[in-house]
């Protein structure tokens, strides 16, 4: 990368927003940091969902364009299920913590994780399609 200044660049540009998003996650975690657990779940699925907005939910979003799709019912029901998913491991992640079981910690982690990249990237069409009208979608 260092000798290609085109390639040099296209990273530059395909992980500021990388930075940006880590940037505020962690003005989150010094925010919440008088709480170590709270400010790490915290800043994780910011920066989680942050993620899944800006690199998944563009090429959600093309897809729906080009191939002419709508959110449906299935869409929503997605939206709905990353969001109670996100929810219930923020709940496992608060009962591994008081009940310091490691097991339940790793799989509640992932979870969380997970169903926030996934939640930040069906929130982009989604919120492009309620944006702009039929004309243009």
């Amino acid at each position: 990368m260092a000798s290609h200044n085109s390639i040099r660049a296209g990273m530059k540009i395909a992980l500021y927003p990388l930075v940006g998003i880590l940037y505020v996650s962690n003005l989150v975690f010094a925010a919440s940091s008088f709480n170590p657990e709270i400010a790490v779940s915290a800043a994780g699925v910011l920066a989680s969902f942050g993620i899944g907005a800006v690199y998944l939910g563009p090429i959600l979003t093309i897809l729906f364009r080009f191939l002419k799709l709508r959110p449906s019912s299935r869409y929503f029901r997605a939206i709905r299920l990353s969001l109670l998913l996100g929810i219930a491991s923020l709940v496992g992640l608060s009962l591994a913590e008081f009940g310091q079981l490691a097991l339940l910690m790793e799989v509640t982690t992932v979870c969380a994780v997970l169903s926030s990249i996934v939640l930040g990237g069906l929130s982009v069409p989604w919120t492009i399609v309620r944006l702009w009208s039929d004309k243009h979608w």
